[in-house]
């Protein structure tokens, strides 16, 4: 049967108007940090810059050293650029693959203004010096994308196509542009008419080009030397090895920093502008300890007039000054690493587990007490299971602990034979899904393993009155349906009618013997891609969209409390649906993207993705607070 009808529409991910907090801390991210900007006032360098990271954040840091965090996006941030207004930022998001998005904050407000999607990936992306255009350009033959920097909307100022290019920079006035091809070519259009002005043959292939000395010279990294070329010619007027160079440059720069890493010393070096027509061989002007590691390495950078920050492979941001000295310094981080991520939590009464790396921890909003209730679990997800809990990793084949709280004791359940993507608990029974192909039913208490259905594309699936499973799916694999019924006495297979490329997260009320199913699906043709939560009821075979997406959210999750239902479709907030009186309620979201929901009695807790929560009254749309349990098991609240 066809998805009936919609009842609600919303919003693209992240076009909420929300108040939305970020937060005040030292924290480092929680993954590579990416890129560094400073942050412009009137056009000019500040005292404050941004890092960014794979981990979706954004950090503002300021002179006192305090980094004001807020999670933009659930995949790595690649690039970023702020606007000459000192209020915007741009962002680029990709996940390698298909998803390419550009989008525009006003760090204020924390408010997306808007976001453009590209077939191709980004290669570089900055502000015009007057702020009138976001320049982006791409990996395909049409090269600069120009957009109106305050609305979004592309705009025709190119006469031709620009084709690949890495590096675009306006000029002060904004009537000429230049652009670095890795084809090697140094090309300046007129932006007024879009013409070309002049073009160049230069070196091919350089990677992290800059331009400094006011446009000047040209510079860039090919096979561990530093290429340097007058950019109104296109030739090269020095080349000088260098190992792992990382290039600094600021704006007004006359001279070109460069930090080396020589296997033990972490070394900063200049290259002097003598005449504007060539370069003095490079200048040691001081030398740093700094982490050695691969995983903890220097991997970005920025120079903010004599002030230079680093990023770190793991999170960290480090700052120095560009003064000269002799000594061998050691390297600082900026940040911390001051919390304990929470994996997963599950509801424990009126309390709740948390759980980290290291431990399970039971608390409460009410008590704040902390309480660790296990060491060591070594698993990265829980279900509660009367008054113990079953305890497993997602993408892993680790055996499923069962841990009873009441006698301190933990058992293997079972061993998976494949990676587990999904374990859910139904009354004394366990459903599992491995490597997306099979679902197993497992006795909790005998550990007996069932093969229930076995086929491709498998997402999720709940088991319905004891002997009915509901499995969710691909379209894409056989049967062509995103949803299944398996009786699994008979093992009887019937694919159900309902519109969707892919279906997940099902949920349904285990206390009511004729509930609905309710579940999250995605459907997507040439033009259009809609994500949507919907309610199967089993009796009927009846279907209907309750909410709607006009936007890909593969990871959006459903969550039953009937008569409510909450879900981060639109993955910015958590929202509940009243299904008796239709009402839409919206949570207002913290500093980290909501992961998962669960509830008691009185009490909302999110998990983000980040590793912290945050609590709710069921009642009010505001945060009670954000939890952050610290690496010494206590609770950090802002």
């Amino acid at each position: 049967m066809k998805i009936k009808t919609i009842l609600l529409s919303v919003a693209a991910a992240g076009l909420f108007t929300v108040s939305a907090q970020s937060h005040i801390s030292t924290q480092a991210h929680q993954s590579r940090v990416t890129m560094l900007a400073t942050q412009l006032q009137n056009g000019r360098s500040g005292n404050s810059f941004f890092s960014a990271g794979l981990d979706g954040f954004l950090i503002k840091w300021t002179e006192d050293g305090l980094g004001e965090h807020y999670q933009i996006s659930d995949i790595g941030i690649q690039m970023i650029a702020c606007s000459p207004n000192g209020t915007d930022i741009a962002v680029y998001e990709t996940d390698g693959g298909s998803v390419n998005r550009v989008s525009v904050w006003n760090w204020q407000t924390l408010r997306r203004i808007y976001a453009k999607r590209f077939m191709d990936s980004v290669t570089s992306l900055s502000f015009s010096e007057k702020g009138t255009y976001l320049m982006v350009g791409t990996a395909s033959v049409d090269g600069v994308v120009f957009l109106n920097a305050k609305t979004g909307r592309v705009t025709n100022v190119m006469n031709e196509a620009t084709g690949i290019v890495s590096l675009v920079r306006s000029s002060s006035s904004e009537k000429t542009a230049v652009m670095y091809s890795p084809a090697g070519s140094i090309t300046y259009y007129y932006l007024n008419n879009g013409r070309k002005k002049a073009r160049f043959t230069t070196i091919q292939g350089l990677l992290s080009p800059v331009l400094f000395n006011n446009n000047v010279y040209l510079a860039g990294i090919k096979d561990d030397s530093i290429c340097i070329i007058q950019s109104v010619t296109g030739k090269t007027i020095a080349t000088i090895p260098a190992q792992s160079p990382l290039l600094l440059v600021s704006k007004t720069d006359k001279d070109l920093y460069y930090l080396e890493y020589t296997g033990k010393y972490y070394v900063l070096k200049v290259i002097k502008n003598l005449d504007n027509q060539s370069v003095a061989n490079p200048v040691i002007v001081k030398t740093f300890n700094g982490p050695r590691d691969r995983k903890d390495s220097i991997c970005s950078g920025a120079k903010i007039g004599n002030v230079i920050v680093l990023g770190a492979q793991d999170g960290a941001v480090y700052k120095i000054d560009a003064d000269p000295d002799t000594q061998v310094l050691s390297l600082y981080a900026l940040t911390d690493q001051m919390y304990d991520k929470i994996f997963d939590m599950a509801p424990a009464g009126d309390d709740f587990y948390f759980l980290t790396r290291n431990a399970i921890f039971k608390s409460s909003y009410d008590s704040g007490i902390v309480d660790k209730i296990l060491k060591d679990p070594d698993r990265t997800n829980i279900l509660t299971y009367h008054d113990s809990a079953i305890l497993w990793s997602k993408n892993t084949n680790k055996s499923v602990l069962l841990a009873d709280f009441t006698t301190g004791t933990v058992r293997t359940v079972f061993t998976p034979e494949k990676n587990i993507q999904i374990l859910r608990v139904f009354n004394d029974t366990l459903i599992d899904i491995e490597a997306n192909a099979v679902v197993n039913s497992i006795s909790i208490d005998t550990g007996t393993v069932k093969k229930l259905y076995e086929g491709a594309g498998l997402q999720d699936a709940v088991l319905y009155n004891n002997t009915n499973l509901y499995v969710a799916k691909s379209s894409a694999t056989n049967p062509k349906s995103a949803l299944l019924y398996v009786n699994t006495v008979t093992m009887e297979t019937v694919p159900i009618s309902i519109n969707g490329t892919v279906a997940y997260s099902l949920c349904y009320d285990e206390t009511k013997e004729n509930s609905s199913i309710y579940g999250i699906i995605l459907s997507t043709d040439r033009n259009t891609t809609t994500t949507s939560l919907f309610s199967f009821l089993p009796s009927t075979k009846y279907t209907q969209a309750i909410l709607k997406l006009s936007d890909e959210d593969p990871e959006a999750f459903a969550l039953l409390d009937y008569p409510l239902i909450y879900t981060n479709i639109g993955k910015n907030q958590v929202r509940s649906f009243n299904l008796v009186t239709r009402k839409d309620f919206l949570y207002k979201r913290s500093a980290s993207l909501p992961l998962k929901v669960t509830r008691s009695n009185s009490r909302i807790v999110v998990l983000n993705r980040d590793g912290s929560i945050s609590w709710y009254n069921p009642n009010l749309s505001t945060v009670l607070s954000d939890w952050y349990l610290t690496t010494d098991g206590q609770w950090f609240e802002f």
